[in-house]
């Protein structure tokens, strides 16, 4: 099936030295007698539960490559003041092994040897034989963040499965904080392998504390949207922390600013939440009178009719945004991809079904990385700093909000990116963008940019900017390095599916493919250009930016110096308003380029009666009085004219 064969392959590791690194999915093993997970009931008092995340099932991965592998899963919050007593954890063949070591960090550790709790495992066990248990003399205490609980070991050999694919997940559907990697070779950074369909890795945690009958915990409260004085809902996760179901429970909302607190409200379950399990609840939230940002918190405050046995971590702080209004916003998604990297074409496939389906809430920017197993020709340097965010190739980033897969998205069904970018569409925008892109001269070797910025709540700061990117669609070549390796060919199970079924009918090798949405030109893509956006922040104002590209000499590959102004009827300019600590895209517009003039006009008599609302200089800052050079000024007609200063 083709879903099987995507997964097979997920991170390719873009590399200077153009070599292919592969994170590789192998097959399933048998599982002997008993090494499967069961919650199980948790006792009232002092007692140890057993945490994880995988039930059942061992699958192998691994990158072909005799490097180290540190492994870890997350233990979340929920179980903050209480122990880690013991972990057990699984290896496929430790006789391609060595360095084998469990540890206990509160944090990801920069090397294994500083965690907070180590040990060396001597006479490690192979799964089949069972699970290699460590047992803490002193018990590791979670901190409120949570904590991390991994192994670690050295491949020796990968002449053998077992050395090529050394670790062992879960069948399970991956959840995050489930799988945790990092290697010396392929993948240095820690990474959170969450929406890659590589399951959860096979460790069991013994926490050991007080627990009561009826307990509750609350965590991941998401920032909700609300217009002035309009009702909305906000979501949060609630864990069964307790030995009994959870049916009911009853919370207060906290405004954390003025300390008010509401009236307790009862919320009962759709279904009976079990012990361990973890269930998201809704509850209604207020926009202000004033637009901003407020703090809230939601304290769980009775479990099944009773008080909550777990009050100490009951409580989760969430933003609530209250807006002059709710307006939709623009879903930015950059994909990382090259034509070397054989499973990127799934990437083009998920590209090509949102334009065709979602073109009215998706913008697409195709960065291309310097190459995989050959160089790029579409690779430009301008992106190198949002380039560094990719996990593997192909992948991709919803307004730099998370790193998913470009065609199953955060899940594993085929096309799930549909669901990513409809829910970040849910999102409202915090400023409308109103954007203009005309031709500065009949030769069309510069291009003049408007940008019209509403903003729809108030701030005394503003951590925003602008950033800009050409795009180019239709773009191909004849030479080998735009040749796009396609490894779907012949792959079967998409026949209902026409955007991947096209590649399972191509060759391995596919030559005059037209690349569409390549970000070809960047301005200050990753924190904007500084100044773009000034403070303060007055709702339903506009403020404008201009700017230019220069495209008169073209636009060069930064690996192989190709042209890629190939038809600049096939141009497109994307304005970016980015949040400029986080990189988070707040919202986006894009529009083709217009004209074959400037689009600005000298003053003229029918100007006369109009008055200035705006001046700027030719590099697009915003000035209150005329200064020396060439000044544009925009009318109270909706005109802008250039008005030379001497």
């Amino acid at each position: 099936m083709v879903k099987k064969l995507l997964l097979a392959i997920v991170a390719v590791f873009c590399l200077t030295t153009v070599n292919a690194q592969v994170f590789e999915k192998g097959g399933k093993l048998t599982m002997s007698q008993g090494t499967s997970v069961k919650k199980a009931p948790i006792k009232k008092g002092q007692a140890t539960i057993d945490f994880g995340y995988w039930t059942s099932g061992f699958y192998l991965l691994g990158t072909g490559t005799a490097e180290t592998y540190d492994m870890a899963i997350y233990v979340p919050s929920t179980y903050a003041g209480k122990q880690v007593t013991s972990f057990s954890f699984y290896l496929y063949d430790p006789s391609v092994l060595t360095n084998v070591k469990g540890w206990v960090s509160t944090s990801l550790p920069s090397s294994v040897d500083n965690a907070d709790f180590v040990q060396n495992v001597t006479s490690p066990l192979a799964y089949s034989s069972g699970a290699n248990e460590i047992t803490l003399d002193t018990p590791v205490t979670i901190p409120s963040g949570g904590c991390y609980v991994g192994y670690s070991f050295t491949v020796t050999s990968v002449s053998t499965q077992a050395g090529y694919y050394p670790i062992l997940t879960s069948e399970d559907d991956d959840i995050d904080g489930g799988m945790y990697l990092r290697t010396s070779t392929n993948l240095t950074s820690w990474y959170n392998m969450y929406g890659y369909g590589y399951g959860n890795l096979c460790i069991t945690v013994g926490i050991t504390g007080e627990f009561s009958d009826n307990g509750a915990t609350v965590s991941d409260f998401a920032t909700a949207y609300a217009a002035k004085s309009t009702e909305t809902t906000a979501s949060a996760t609630l864990t069964n922390t307790g030995s009994e179901n959870i049916t009911s429970v009853a919370y207060t909302i906290t405004d954390v600013a003025t300390g008010s607190v509401s009236d307790e409200t009862t919320y009962t379950l759709p279904s009976a939440l079990a012990t361990q399990e973890s269930a998201t609840i809704t509850f209604p939230l207020v926009g202000a009178e004033t637009t901003g940002s407020t703090t809230k918190a939601i304290t769980i405050t009775k479990v099944n009719g009773v008080e909550n046995g777990d009050l100490a971590a009951a409580t989760a702080e969430g933003t609530l945004v209250t807006l002059s209004r709710i307006s939709d916003r623009k879903v930015v998604e950059e994909e990382f991809t090259a034509t070397g990297c054989g499973y990127c074409t799934r990437g083009i496939a998920g590209m090509e079904a949102l334009e065709a389906t979602r073109s009215d809430k998706w913008i697409g920017l195709a960065l291309h990385c310097i190459g995989v197993n050959y160089y790029d020709p579409m690779y430009v340097d301008d992106f190198d700093d949002v380039l560094a965010m990719a996990s593997g190739y192909p992948s991709a980033t919803i307004n730099r909000t998370s790193i998913i897969d470009p065609y199953f998205g955060s899940g594993s069904n085929m096309l799930g990116i549909y669901d990513d970018v409809d829910a970040a569409a849910e999102i409202p925008a915090i400023a409308e963008l109103g954007l203009t892109a005309t031709w500065g001269d009949e030769a069309m070797t510069t291009i003049n940019v408007s940008t019209d910025v509403t903003f729809l709540m108030s701030s005394t700061d503003a951590p925003y900017a602008l950033g800009y990117v050409l795009v180019a669609d239709g773009l191909t070549g004849t030479s080998s390095y735009w040749t796009q390796t396609n490894y779907y060919t012949g792959a079967t199970g998409a026949d209902d599916e026409p955007y991947i079924y096209a590649w399972t009918q191509e060759s391995q090798y596919v030559t005059g493919v037209e690349y569409n949405h390549v970000a070809i030109v960047g301005q200050d893509v990753l924190t904007g250009i500084s100044g773009s956006i000034s403070a303060p922040i007055v709702e339903e104002e506009t403020q404008n930016h201009t700017t230019y590209f220069d495209i008169s000499n073209g636009v060069k590959s930064s690996s192989t110096s190709d042209e890629l102004i190939q038809d600049k009827s096939k141009l497109k300019v994307v304005a970016l308003l980015v949040n400029s600590s986080t990189g988070e895209i707040m919202n986006a517009a894009e529009v083709a380029i217009s004209g074959g003039t400037n689009g600005i006009s000298s003053v003229s008599a029918s100007d006369e009666n109009a008055t200035e609302v705006a001046r700027y200089t030719i590099d697009g800052a915003k000035v209150n009085a005329p200064v020396k050079g060439l000044n544009i000024v925009k009318l109270s007609n909706g005109k802008s004219v250039k008005v030379v200063v001497k």
